[in-house]
């Protein structure tokens, strides 16, 4: 498995800068502190109940410029078999206000060396325009009428992870928030893997990679590769397609804290863009706020799974 680790991110390096962006549905820099977001399968992979706070403002240099804000929750039950959780967050601009809420729903198989998961979302999508902040010439024409709709969301994924690597596929049908006026429904898919790898008995090298694609646009591809210091913090370095370069840094504040029982875990990314918009688009502010409950019964269920997994992703 290192071999071939080492070979597919060497492919994805030569790959990452001949890919252009796509302009698909919710974008998370640091992804691999909200894998639910993208993958149904994932929710109730962590022995705890984790809820994340999230907050991404884009482009600050610009006035009316795209953010999101939400909240996502998930949990493991019945011996870890099945996992359950939620997602409701909004995305905004100055025209264009989205409300995503779905729940999502695992099931998983343990195998010797790993676990497989299977898991399938199902929400609702409330779109709404706002055109009356547009400087325009007619005020009566009759494409600036404010629209606004309720669309299903339906998708699928699956999940496999290791002790020391994870990868997943999922897809989403729903309406991204940029795509058309009539917010057509749309297919899109996520590709996901990630690995850990042990430097030194004190620092981790966890880098991760994602694809997005959607029809009609180019996909959308994105490396990040943090190092972590005795599961105290990480920092690290990012690409993404159409110059798109990442700063991403956790911290575990209980660690700080010296607390045992729930982990607290704040991440922090700041893109910055280099292509010929940079000048007016500006940077990006990126903040999770992960709040990891630990159920009474971990003890128990550390000593009877049979399946050993990684301390970033799955502690």
């Amino acid at each position: 498995m290192t071999i071939f680790l080492k070979q597919l991110f060497f492919v994805l390096l030569v790959v990452l800068p001949f890919l252009s962006r796509a302009q698909t549905q919710l974008s998370v820099t640091n992804f691999q502190q909200a894998i639910q977001l993208y993958n149904p399968a994932y929710v109730g992979t962590e022995d705890h109940i984790n809820v994340s706070v999230i907050n991404k403002t884009q482009w600050l240099n610009t006035s009316g410029t795209p953010s999101l804000q939400g909240i996502s929750g998930h949990l493991p039950f019945n011996y870890e078999r099945l996992g359950a959780g939620i997602n409701v967050l909004q995305e905004s601009t100055a025209t264009v206000q989205s409300l995503y809420a779905n729940v999502n729903a695992s099931y998983k198989i343990n195998f010797e060396q790993g676990r497989l998961s299977f898991g399938i979302k199902l929400g609702l999508l409330q779109r709404s325009e706002n055109l009356g902040g547009l400087l325009v010439k007619d005020p009566n024409d009759l494409l600036l009428t404010n629209n606004k709709q309720l669309l299903p969301e339906v998708g699928g994924g699956v999940f496999y992870k290791q002790r020391n690597f994870y990868t997943g596929f999922s897809f989403v049908r729903s309406a991204g928030i940029y795509l058309s006026q009539q917010a057509t429904l749309k297919n899109y898919y996520h590709f996901m893997l990630g690995a850990s790898r042990n430097i030194s008995p004190s620092v981790i090298l966890v880098p991760s990679f994602r694809i997005e694609y959607t029809s009609n646009f180019k996909p959308y591809a994105a490396l990040i590769i943090p190092v972590q210091y005795q599961q105290l913090f990480s920092f690290g370095l990012g690409y993404g397609t159409a110059s798109l370069f990442s700063v991403v840094a956790t911290l575990n504040i209980d660690k700080v804290l010296g607390t045992t029982s729930n982990k607290y875990v704040l991440s922090y990314a700041y893109d910055q863009s280099f292509n010929k918009l940079n000048n007016y688009m500006g940077n990006t502010h990126e903040l999770i706020l992960s709040i990891k409950l630990v159920p009474a019964e971990k003890i128990d269920r550390i000593l009877k799974r049979k399946v050993t997994v990684s301390p970033l992703f799955f502690d």
